[in-house]
């Protein structure tokens, strides 16, 4: 006997991403706030490429940035992400931050003083990204809760099935389907 396996990876990292906010803050906040931010990007275009393969069938998406997948998402339902709104703003925020942890190059970022605030002189310039306001459990929650938005309103403006993504709005994961 052989059973089809079927393997959701969108909704492993948000299961992955949500298991990880349930334990709640800890002294390992930054590092468990990169790893969301690392899962719900990888969550983000795991479900974009699906989206565009199977319910548009638009050829050559791997080709485009995270970005250009949702615009062309938006642009089939007849609209476009506002990149200056909520979820969208928080999208653009996510993909910018998963960049700057994945093809990060310089160990030594600046100078902090005392109060961990950014000292400035001739040498020394503020990071781009501040990890120590950015890597926090706050953050990592609002990335997960508007990845999830924005990938519903992204299922709906496909006119895929919305039935077959309630797991967006419900949090009940299933990476694995064997049937």
């Amino acid at each position: 006997m052989t059973f089809r396996v079927h393997f959701y990876a969108e909704q492993a990292f948000l299961a992955q991403t949500k298991a990880m906010l349930d334990r709640g803050c800890s002294d390992e906040e930054p590092e468990t706030a990169a790893m969301c931010i690392l899962a719900c990007v990888s969550a983000v275009e795991a479900l974009t490429n699906s989206i565009l393969s199977k319910e548009i069938n638009f050829r050559h998406f791997d080709e485009l940035r995270i970005t250009s997948k949702i615009e062309q998402i938006q642009i089939f339902g007849g609209t476009e992400p506002d990149w200056g709104n909520d979820p969208w703003q928080s999208v653009r925020r996510l993909i910018r931050m998963r960049n700057w942890l994945a093809h990060y190059k310089e160990y030594d970022i600046g100078l902090v003083n005392n109060d961990f605030e950014w000292t400035r002189d001739t040498e020394n310039k503020a990071p781009r990204i501040d990890p120590y306001r950015e890597l926090t459990f706050e953050n990592a929650k609002n990335y997960y809760d508007k990845s999830r938005e924005a990938l519903y309103i992204l299922v709906q403006n496909s006119g895929a099935n919305e039935s077959n993504f309630d797991f967006l709005q419900t949090e009940q994961y299933m990476p694995f389907l064997v049937g």
